[in-house]
């Protein structure tokens, strides 16, 4: 048989009931079902949240090792990392170190939380003789502006009463007054899954975006304001450092720590995936890119996989179409398809209505 089309699915998860890797063989299959004279390649994705290491591991042939440290609570975890046969990168999750989804409900603190575990486990990867890490950036616990991350990686965070000797959480953010770098830093990157500032003028999208979903009450939000606010405006820093950068409010402004005070390379997390799989390659273009995920809102055209994937699509002249378990936001659109169920739904009934959506949307499709 001769294909004369190449679709690529290349979902990322939908939160609470399926992987990336689970969407992608159930849109797969109802694809190669109903379209016989196309192929299809799948392309789980990630943009730098939950699953990062894993995909850009297993694009990149990298191995699967654990490494013992600490959750934002800093109670004991294994961390799981990808590292290159050479030993030349590693890459890991800020998500599977100090990320949310490791935290219940009724133990969310984050004032309490610290992002310096991350820190720690990246000492810990360079320890062991890896050259460059690379940090996905998104879905943490933390709202310390990565000064925790920083801590771990030799910064003096200082207060009134002299210099913090213990983790730093996002409860001291108030109190600090200055910042002293180290000579050098390790070699470290990111992948960001959200690209927004620190903070922002005109109460527009930001770090404190975020804060309710960690745990940060409305009146709270107001406190956080004024601790990243004296983060930015009154503490000395040694020296001079980036708040207006890119990402800077991804991770809790772990973002921030990375690209505007490390001056580390931080990138697109999606979009890195995407180059990783080489969706967009030019030997073949594929004439239709199927994504998705779980919510498809404001957050989506930040940096997220739907968002970047239709926009790359745009870009390539590719047709794009997002199936996503609910569209907010006045998003709604002729490529944007909700499959129209609650969330945490049983993860067969939410395989039964991505099947309804992408059988729907193909069965109007000129494919």
């Amino acid at each position: 048989m001769t294909y004369s089309r190449l679709v690529v699915v290349a979902p990322d998860k939908f939160k609470h009931t399926l992987t990336a890797a689970e969407a992608t063989d159930i849109i797969s299959a109802v694809v190669m079902g109903r379209c016989h004279d196309v192929r299809v390649r799948k392309c789980p994705m990630a943009d730098g949240g939950e699953a990062t290491s894993s995909i850009l591991g297993r694009i990149l042939g990298y191995r699967k090792t654990v490494v013992k440290g600490y959750d934002c609570l800093m109670r004991p975890v294994e961390v799981e990392c990808h590292v290159a046969a050479d030993k030349s990168e590693a890459i890991v999750d800020s998500s599977g170190v100090i990320g949310l989804q490791m935290i219940s409900t009724g133990d969310r603190d984050p004032w309490m939380a610290t992002s310096w575990p991350l820190g720690d486990i990246v000492n810990k990867l360079i320890e062991s003789g890896v050259g460059h890490v690379t940090v996905g950036v998104g879905g943490t616990a933390t709202v310390d502006c990565g000064l925790g991350f920083l801590q771990a990686l030799g910064c003096g965070i200082f207060t009134s009463e002299g210099r913090l000797d213990r983790q730093l959480r996002a409860g001291d953010l108030l109190s600090v007054t200055r910042v002293e770098l180290p000579a050098t830093f390790p070699s470290v990157s990111g992948v960001s899954d959200v690209d927004v500032p620190l903070l922002d003028d005109d109460d527009r999208i930001s770090m404190l975006s975020f804060a309710a979903q960690k745990g940060v009450t409305g009146e709270e939000l107001v406190v956080l304001k004024k601790s990243v606010e004296n983060i930015v405006e009154n503490v000395s820093w040694r020296p001079q450092v980036d708040f207006g950068c890119r990402f800077g409010g991804a991770g809790g402004g772990l973002g921030f720590a990375l690209k505007g005070v490390m001056k580390a390379d931080v990138t697109g997390g999606a979009e890195a995936v995407a180059g990783a799989w080489g969706i967009f390659n030019g030997i073949e273009m594929p004439s239709l890119v199927i994504t998705g995920e779980g919510s498809y809102d404001r957050q989506s055209i930040r940096g997220k996989v739907t968002g970047t994937l239709r926009q790359m699509c745009r870009c390539h002249g590719v047709e794009c179409v997002v199936i996503a378990g609910r569209v907010c936001d006045n998003l709604e659109s002729d490529d944007v398809i909700s499959t129209v169920v609650p969330r945490h739904l049983d993860r067969d009934s939410a395989a039964d209505a991505l099947r309804e959506a992408v059988d729907r949307y193909l069965s109007r499709s000129m494919i």
